[in-house]
């Protein structure tokens, strides 16, 4: 289904008049959307990674892991443990 389908089939949905289940939709977009606004601090953190990548190369995360001390096995291993 095209975003424009998805969105004409919400509109329509939403003209519907059950204001539960309405107030049950809105809240749940609320969750997934979030309205957390990023602080001065991070969006500072986050321009002055953007203008490093613009000079330099990124690190390959095979050798972040490395560097930390681990190997590509534990890290698999450990993001199919349950709850990972």
């Amino acid at each position: 289904m095209t975003t424009d389908n998805l969105q004409a089939r919400a509109h329509a949905l939403i003209g519907k008049p059950d204001s539960r289940e309405l107030a049950a939709v809105v809240q749940l977009l609320e969750v997934m959307v979030g309205d957390e606004q990023a602080s001065e601090a991070e969006e500072a953190v986050v321009a002055r990674s953007k203008e490093w990548f613009l000079h330099n190369r990124g690190i390959p995360f095979e050798r972040a892991v490395e560097d930390l001390g681990f190997s590509m096995d534990e890290i698999r291993a450990a993001a199919e443990e349950p709850g990972a």
